[in-house]
């Protein structure tokens, strides 16, 4: 039997890619190549590249079959997959041959890793551009109009209720805070949040060993973080978070993110979708190095591990010796909305692996199974301090993301020239907490947030629901 693509040693690897360059470089196919890109005057763009793709695909096609990789697109694919695992990985040899081939396709280099400043620095810039800001960062008056106009629009579609619309048309008109704040608590308004409760929540977060559903219920409604420390440590239920029980599962291939960005804190932050694809078993030995590449981040569990899916139902309808649920949705799910489409995620790292500071539009059950995970969360409301970033202010469901760098930084220890642009962030101190196996956090919709794991192995479950529709109905008598 052939061996996997996913399994394809690195000799052979570099190989491949050797014999790809040395076709690349073939003085007829560069002629060729450089015949069809002076049709890019007469042809339109999407037909170049058409062109351009066959030609490659005739060089490609027999040398990835000798190396046992699918035909067609798919066999492309796995190889895309396995350089940038390799990579990521940090095989200078593999990066160096993929930018060779790249150049003489006439493609871009494979991008060079940068910090998460850098980044984020960028993309409040492209904030400011769609915002249409003076040099000052000053919103002109006509953006501001628009931003009111499509206010209306969403308040006479019934996307957002007539009070809500009330309270950002004030905020946008008055100026008190960001227009991309207003513009964050405009999608926040879209997901049903209680926008005008949420301007007077009490900032704390409630710890308690455990609770009923009845109690939660009253931190549900008021939108206040719980954590509770002692309610689900069965340990058969625990054992699903243990890297024997992963690697028994018998799982295939994951999907995973590979591309982080460096913070100053020295921590990876992941902030790009799953770029990759590799043996689940293969990215659980990944979890022992010291520097891990890669993060399985919000992974839909029925579709990427439904061995451990299997498991989870399982334990779902169970209880433990004394009658009691021993899973989070068993015990408190009826204390929100559904559950969204895709069921349960999870979160797999190591390294101190760790998001950027954003918000989601869902209630959130989060329970540790393996490692640490250090949390900071800000309210709702401090979406004016932490600097939403969004490509357009049209866009229905963006800034979401804050352009402050992640990990809970004080902002003392902001470099200067962050704390001049990031000047409205000293008001804005996070409270801090750390989840550790069997401890269940409720982090309520809209309350902005980032995740550090610990140096070792990490994994959390994620239970995302809706908004229970008496929580919404509420929001009118909050006016």
């Amino acid at each position: 039997m052939a061996e996997p693509v996913d399994e394809l040693a690195m000799p052979e690897l570099v190989r491949l890619l050797q014999e790809l360059l040395a076709q690349y470089q073939d003085p007829l196919f560069q002629l060729q190549l450089q015949q069809l890109q002076l049709r890019a005057s007469v042809w339109c763009a999407s037909d170049v590249r058409a062109a351009k793709k066959a030609l490659a695909a005739k060089v490609q096609e027999p040398i990835l079959q000798r190396y046992r990789f699918p035909p067609g697109e798919a066999g492309l694919l796995e190889l895309r997959h396995l350089v940038r695992r390799r990579v990521a990985e940090g095989c200078q040899r593999v990066e160096s041959l993929a930018n060779l081939t790249r150049q003489s396709l006439g493609l871009p280099k494979l991008e060079v890793c940068r910090s998460v400043e850098e980044v984020l620095e960028e993309q409040r810039k492209q904030t400011q551009e769609a915002l249409r800001c003076d040099v000052l960062g000053r919103v002109p008056v006509h953006v501001r109009a628009s931003c009111v106009e499509r206010v209306a629009r969403e308040v006479a579609q019934q996307c957002i209720s007539r009070c809500h619309g009330e309270l950002l048309t004030e905020l946008l008109r008055s100026g008190e805070v960001p227009v991309s704040a207003v513009l964050s608590m405009l999608t926040m308004a879209r997901k049903g949040l209680p926008l005008l409760r949420l301007r007077r929540l009490r900032l704390a977060i409630v710890i308690k060993p455990a609770m009923s559903k009845q109690q939660l219920w009253q931190h549900v409604l008021a939108s206040q973080p719980v954590l509770l420390r002692e309610q689900f440590q069965c340990p058969e239920f625990l054992r699903l978070g243990e890297e024997a029980f992963l690697q028994s599962l018998g799982e295939g291939t994951v999907h995973v993110k590979a591309k982080s960005f460096m913070s100053r804190k020295g921590c990876p932050v992941f902030m790009c979708e799953p770029s990759l694809k590799m043996p689940f078993s293969e990215f659980l030995e990944s979890l022992k190095k010291r520097h891990c590449p890669f993060y399985l981040g919000k992974a839909p569990i029925a579709t990427e591990l439904p061995s451990l899916q299997k498991h989870l139902d399982r334990h779902t309808a169970e209880t433990d010796a004394a009658g009691a649920a021993i899973t989070p949705l068993e015990l408190f799910g009826g204390c929100f909305g559904a559950l969204v489409p895709a069921g349960v995620y999870t979160y797999m790292g190591a390294g101190r692996n760790t998001t950027s500071i954003h918000f989601d539009g869902y209630e959130n059950l989060m329970m540790c199974m393996r490692g640490k995970k250090h949390i900071c969360l800000w309210p709702p409301w401090a979406a004016a301090q932490l600097y939403p970033v969004g490509e357009s202010f049209s866009c229905p469901d963006g800034f979401t993301r804050s352009a402050v760098s992640p990990g809970g930084l004080r902002f003392e220890e902001l470099e200067a020239e962050e704390q001049a642009r990031l000047a409205c962030y000293r008001h804005a101190e996070p409270l801090r907490l750390t989840l550790e196996p069997g401890q269940l956090l409720y982090l309520p919709a809209g309350w902005w947030h980032c995740v550090e794991g610990s140096m070792e192995p990490n994994m959390i479950l994620n239970w995302w629901f809706s908004l229970h529709p008496q929580k919404i109905a509420q929001e009118q008598d909050a006016k």
